[in-house]
């Protein structure tokens, strides 16, 4: 176990003494990219944490008649949704690009100045966000939050090193855990109650496990 310093985040509490702390807004810029003239077609979405692609063609009443008003998003990229803070407390609201697309100006798009950092970043926001970290920072009648006020976020930053070690250990972890995941709730000779609580313990262990090696409480 590392010993602490006198370095406090506190959503997090003390941090390892080789680590030091920064804000989002040092290694992450907002991206306005509009997709004008339709240049792009690959239309994406977040949905539960993940960036999924979406049907350019549904009939889906959800989706707007033209795109010109959408992001034009690379892989790297980190889109944030700062909508309905108050009024949604269990969405997943940190997404990472994987493939260019589009995905609507109603979510914050954000892009690291170091491409390196990408799955870092990603993953200590999403820690920061399974605390319920953004519920607390939004303002106006729908509780909307700025980068400009979200760039501010003290985030963890061990050495080079660790950050990778960090991101392929939770790489790997979690893929393991989703596989496991869907091999519990797959099984049909389960009971549904069963499975819901499989589902749910692996959930839960997952998101401890993601918050406990980005804030350095567990090592890798």
């Amino acid at each position: 176990m590392r010993t602490v310093k006198n370095r406090f985040v506190p959503w997090i509490g003390h941090l390892p003494s080789d680590w030091g702390i920064t804000r989002a807004g040092q290694h992450l810029t907002q991206v306005k990219n509009k997709n004008t003239s339709l240049s792009e077609t690959n239309l994406l979405s977040l949905s539960y944490g993940k960036i999924k692609r979406r049907d350019i063609n549904s009939s889906d009443g959800l989706l707007p008649e033209s795109f010109e008003g959408y992001n034009i998003v690379e892989p790297g990229d980190i889109v944030l949704r700062f909508t309905d803070l108050q009024n949604d407390h269990t969405s997943y609201r940190v997404g990472r690009v994987t493939e260019r697309g589009i995905i609507t100006s109603a979510y914050t798009t954000v892009r690291p100045t170091d491409s390196n950092d990408s799955e870092y970043l990603y993953y200590a926001l999403h820690a920061y966000d399974l605390r319920k970290g953004f519920y607390g920072m939004g303002s106006g009648v729908r509780q909307g939050l700025k980068w400009q006020e979200a760039k501010y976020i003290q985030l963890p930053w061990p050495p080079a090193d660790i950050r990778s070690s960090i991101v392929q250990y939770l790489d790997d972890t979690c893929t393991a855990i989703d596989c496991a995941l869907f091999a519990a709730t797959g099984k049909v000779d389960v009971v549904i109650q069963s499975k819901q609580s499989i589902a749910d313990d692996l959930k839960a262990y997952k998101q401890s496990l993601i918050y406990e090696v980005v804030t350095g409480k567990r090592e890798v």
